[in-house]
């Protein structure tokens, strides 16, 4: 998929014009439940007290169960590790075995996990060496959709597709809908006989294989929680048929609101919620789909035969319960920093006021206190489109003079090339917080800063 210019302007809606953002990946995995009825407290997906998830060599038919075989580094050797599931306030805990030679560390995208637990090797934590089993235990502060990811400890190694699972937190009430879905999509490359390869070709998949088709009665509500765990691909999708009602980004809710056109895009590690309501006659059908010619579908949905559960759909579509983050940033007293992406021997570089910022553990891009409003400048000077995700700290898309922000919360900014994107988010976790660029289809890591909050 080639970038495309005006990113930012297409993606990313105004305060006056709610449209939607991000890319997406995913897969149907999740519940079914009447609607209206009483929802039973979200728990793991496990009797055990702690889910052991062992990081090994395993393999799959990424391409059906007659396609060509696989071989992988998976959770449990799959090419999708387990669903964890948890209420908002429980604790999310699973011992992670090391089953491969290298030494790695576990990543929880988008979540506001204790900053030692933030994945970044030599940063945060020392790595997982082979043979070591991990215990890793948290709170889970927010109701969403987030990934889980195992990071190769050793930078700068060719991009391949990363060992990658699915945690939901629930909010405490959930809106009612008559199917619950999640779907992880991942970008392969493989080669003819399904062996993964630098020069084969794209192969996309929805929760580990071709996309399925799912029936519902007509008049259904759906939630579909979409996850893009592409590693340098953003996805832009549409919905064909019905207008999708966006109720959260980057697992945080949002103002429901309809993309224009039902298109929308996900970053790298974006993640979506759409409520959808099945107003369509008994045999029709519509698709969740990657915009474009011969593009894959990612969902089919056919209206079954049969008498709906309802007469007409359920009506206006209602805000998910917020996960506390402030209404207002104090941009007054914001802390500001700016930090430059430029391309540099073939690949791309971190610069601040004109000089090369090389990563130094030992010393942060910036320092401030917890409670304080960060403003950031994000200038890409670069020829390629650029994610850059800043870790622990959900944030807003400021307007370009820092006089307003975009009215929803990201994790992760898709920045044009020849762009600045300004952003402001608030310190609110101790600890030390990597900012990552990655080049959208650069096969190989992008470069990493970082910031220190202090108490």
């Amino acid at each position: 998929m080639a970038p495309f210019d005006r990113i930012s302007r297409f993606a990313y809606p105004s305060r006056r014009r709610a449209l939607g953002l991000l890319g997406l990946s995913v897969t149907s995995l999740v519940l079914t439940r009447p609607a209206g009825a009483q929802t039973p407290p979200a728990a793991p997906l496990t009797t055990r007290p702690i889910q052991r998830i062992a990081i090994r060599p395993g393999e799959a038919r990424l391409k059906g169960p007659d396609g060509p075989v696989t071989a992988l580094t998976g959770f449990d050797g799959a090419a999708q590790g387990p669903l964890l599931r948890v209420a908002r306030g429980a604790d999310v805990t699973a011992e992670f075995d090391n089953q491969t030679p290298d030494p790695l560390t576990i990543r929880w995208r988008g979540c506001r996990v204790p900053n030692a637990l933030d994945g970044v090797a030599g940063l945060t934590q020392p790595p997982q060496a082979s043979g070591d089993v991990a215990l890793v235990s948290f709170k889970a502060k927010d109701a969403g959709v987030y990934l889980y990811q195992a990071i190769p400890a050793a930078s700068a190694v060719p991009i391949a597709q990363r060992p990658t699972g699915l945690l939901i937190v629930d909010e405490p009430d959930p809106p009612p809908v008559d199917h619950d879905l999640a779907f992880l999509i991942e970008d392969w490359r493989l080669g003819e006989k399904g062996e993964q390869s630098e020069t084969g070709a794209q192969t996309v998949t929805v929760n580990a294989g071709p996309a399925a088709m799912t029936e519902i009665a007509q008049n259904d509500r759906l939630r579909l929680r979409i996850a893009n765990a592409s590693l340098n691909r953003f996805l832009k999708l549409k919905l064909d048929t019905l207008p999708p009602d966006i109720v959260a980004l980057d697992g945080q809710p949002t103002e429901p609101f309809r993309p224009k056109d039902g298109l929308f895009f996900l970053s790298p590690g974006g993640r979506a919620e759409i409520i959808v309501d099945a107003a369509l006659e008994p045999g029709q059908e519509f698709k969740l789909a990657l915009d474009g010619k011969d593009q894959p579908v990612i969902a089919t949905f056919r209206v079954a035969a049969g008498a709906p559960k309802r007469p007409a759909p359920l009506g206006e579509v209602k805000p998910l319960a917020t996960n506390g983050l402030p209404e207002q940033l104090d941009q007054g007293r914001a802390q500001r920093a700016e930090i430059t992406i430029e391309a540099a021997d073939g690949g791309h570089r971190l610069a601040v006021a004109g000089k090369p910022l090389a990563f130094d553990p030992k010393k942060p891009l910036f320092t401030i206190k917890r409670g304080r409003t960060v403003a950031l400048g994000l200038v890409n000077k670069s020829s390629a489109v650029q994610a850059v995700h800043v870790h622990g700290h959900p944030f807003r898309l400021l307007d370009a003079v820092y006089d307003g922000w975009q009215p929803y919360w990201l994790d992760t900014a898709l920045i044009p090339p020849n762009f600045t994107q300004r952003i402001a988010f608030l310190a609110d976790t101790p600890g030390k917080w990597a900012i990552d660029a990655q080049p959208i289809e650069a096969r190989t890591a992008g470069p990493t800063t970082w910031f220190e909050v202090t108490p």
